[in-house]
């Protein structure tokens, strides 16, 4: 597993950490011989309290920064495609081919998964400023009101299956699927992009207010409120740091760290120990790069 300190970058192959004054990169390593449980991460999430959740091909864990707890009981024991933190301590894990499942704070055990959806897979999850849950699936986006209200499926999302979710400031919900980002605002359908070269996997709402997408074609950038042609390598997801660098986790290049209009890639060669990195984490309180 890797983390950066203040700077850093976890992958469930080794933990590193690179202060962002330093010119060379401080390496800690989290390996099966140091307790973690198997050697990829497909999910990173932290919650208020500061636990880092792991998602793995084999169920979830909670790293308390030492040691690694599994909640694998029963049918849980299976890979996690997704999570979403609550503010109360509660978080929604998003299974392949089982459903979301909720996780009150302080339990052991996961709430049955929503019947509509308990034998999809949750490839993403948002709770948006409403209070609307939202998961995108193979099937389509599913959206949940506050309340008691069920899970329904949406006529007005992407093209399945839909690997990303975001809320914009302005209250849009933005759905990445297979060729396209649709925008959702209170009954009204705008769709950002149907040129997208295969499936979108990251949305990110940059700091000056910009969005960036990032999947199998690649990254497309928005300048001056138009996007720009799709550029470099396939991303599987994308964070921004403090300075607002782009960092993406790449299918055979691993990190990539964009500077200017070019990826610099941290792989293998760099000392990262592999070349395919699943998931990205950007802790600002700590100004941490988790992958």
């Amino acid at each position: 597993m890797l983390s950066w300190v203040r700077e850093g970058l976890l992958s469930l192959l080794l933990l590193l950490s690179l202060p962002l004054e330093a010119q060379d990169l401080l390496l800690r390593q989290w390996s099966l011989w140091e307790g973690l449980p198997t050697p990829t991460v497909t999910a990173i999430a932290r919650s208020r309290d500061g636990w880092l959740w792991l998602g793995t091909p084999e169920g979830l864990l909670k790293f308390d920064g030492s040691r690694f707890f599994p909640f694998d009981e029963g049918d849980t024991k299976r890979k996690v495609l997704s999570l979403l933190p609550l503010s109360n301590g509660d978080l929604w894990v998003g299974f392949e081919g089982a459903g979301p499942r909720l996780l009150h704070a302080g339990a052991s055990r996961f709430d049955p998964p929503p019947e509509v959806l308990k034998e999809l897979s949750a490839y993403s999850l948002l709770l948006d400023r409403g209070g609307n849950l939202w998961v995108g699936t193979e099937r389509g986006l599913y959206m949940k009101p506050p309340g008691n209200s069920p899970f329904a499926l949406r006529s007005d999302g992407p093209l399945p299956p839909v690997a990303s979710l975001l809320e914009n400031p302005k209250g849009e919900i933005l759905a990445g699927g297979s060729g396209e980002v649709v925008s959702l605002l209170k009954g009204s359908r705008r769709v950002v992009t149907s040129l997208f070269p295969g499936l979108v996997r990251s949305l990110l709402m940059r700091r000056d207010g910009s969005l960036a997408i990032g999947g199998e074609g690649g990254l497309v950038l928005e300048e001056r409120g138009r996007l720009l042609p799709p550029c470099g390598p396939p991303l599987r997801a994308l964070v921004e740091d403090q300075k607002g660098l782009l960092w993406g986790a790449s299918e055979g290049e691993g990190l990539l760290k964009r500077e200017g209009e070019e990826w610099t890639p941290l792989g293998v060669a760099q000392g990262i120990p592999d070349d395919w990195i699943n998931s990205l984490l950007w802790v600002s309180q700590t100004k941490t790069l988790w992958a």
